[in-house]
């Protein structure tokens, strides 16, 4: 049969063949020969149609350096994370990268995926500074890990991937203002560029910033795309990356006390925002105004009043009763904090 001639015969020979006749024999492969065999094997009806297949994806058969290598030595171009790391990986000529070649790639072995190794490596790679964009290079790592649910129930693998230092820390304009941000653990400067990141397991999510950006840095986290399939392995993938616990009490507590010891806590300037404390759009000219301290305060407190417990009340919610967080009003409007 001609699946029998390109097994025993045609790939042999294939390193041998110049560039215009190799490319033609790929495209009569693609066209005519593999939907069939793919077909037949699959079905498990043709012994000889699997051999083929399997010669197939050991077939050196695109070029890189001036040397054919089987397909599986590649990746495909449109996987970010090869693209963000790309000096690690090769990628199929320009020519053969369209639609209809990556789809055929893929079937006989197109790398579609990284290992755990090399997305630690990665991980590493961002946290020590050696990428030239590194708040485009952690985006990636953050959005891979939460969409390839294969590692979500690797709970060793999880962890190893919390406790790098490789996610950056939102600058949470609209409240800095009032305290600054918690320092992030890994500041790294290239050149007049400053990124600051921070481990999963050390960090609050976006959602709980209110309540907790003056006591751990805040990190935006992608959404899963699983997500309504299996609720408990969603949680456990969160916790093992140690992003699933809401704020404790006493560190909502901590972040109340902080505020209060800022200048806006003072009874004159609650109500006030100077200039510097007012932030524009890059793309307008108008200034924007920031969080008010007062809703931030009142997130603050609504949280611990649904939150805490018997044993908070002699604990943790002990320290606000020396400071000054309770905004109080006169003739009706909110003055200051006291």
């Amino acid at each position: 049969s001609t699946l029998e001639v390109y097994t025993k015969f045609v790939f042999p020979q294939f390193q041998h063949l110049n560039d215009d006749d190799r490319l033609k024999q790929l495209q009569h492969i693609r066209d005519q020969l593999f939907s069939n065999a793919f077909s037949d094997s699959k079905r498990g009806r043709a012994s000889v149609a699997s051999e083929f297949i399997a010669a197939l994806k050991q077939l050196p058969c695109l070029p890189e350096d001036g040397t054919l290598r089987p397909v599986c030595e590649f990746c495909d171009p449109k996987v970010s994370i090869f693209v963000t790391f790309q000096e690690s990986f090769s990628f199929p000529p320009d020519e053969l990268s369209d639609d209809k070649w990556l789809e055929f790639f893929g079937k006989i072995g197109l790398r579609t995926e990284v290992t755990q190794d090399e997305f630690l490596q990665f991980c590493y790679r961002v946290s020590n500074g050696n990428h030239e964009n590194l708040k485009k290079a952690s985006s990636v790592l953050l959005h891979y890990l939460f969409q390839f649910k294969e590692w979500r129930e690797d709970y060793e693998f999880l962890s190893q991937v919390s406790d790098i230092p490789f996610v950056c820390v939102e600058s949470l304009p609209r409240l800095n203002w009032i305290r600054p941000i918690f320092p992030a653990e890994n500041r790294i400067q290239q050149g007049e560029k400053t990124t600051d990141l921070t481990r999963l397991c050390n960090a609050a999510v976006f959602e709980f910033q209110e309540l907790v950006w003056t006591v751990k840095p805040v990190v935006k986290v992608p959404s899963i795309p699983w997500y309504n399939k299996d609720r408990k392995k969603v949680y456990m993938f969160k916790a093992y990356l140690g992003i699933n616990t809401p704020p404790t009490i006493s560190e909502v507590v901590q972040n109340v006390c902080n505020i209060s010891e800022t200048r806006f806590s003072k009874f004159d300037l609650f109500d006030k925002y100077p200039e510097d404390c007012k932030m524009k759009k890059k793309d307008q000219s108008e200034a924007e105004e920031t969080s008010p301290l007062l809703s931030v305060m009142v997130s603050n407190f609504e949280y611990l009043k649904k939150n805490h417990s018997r044993e908070d009340l002699c604990s943790s919610l002990g320290k606000l009763c020396d400071a000054t967080c309770i905004p109080v009003c006169v003739e009706g409007k909110t003055s200051g904090i006291r």
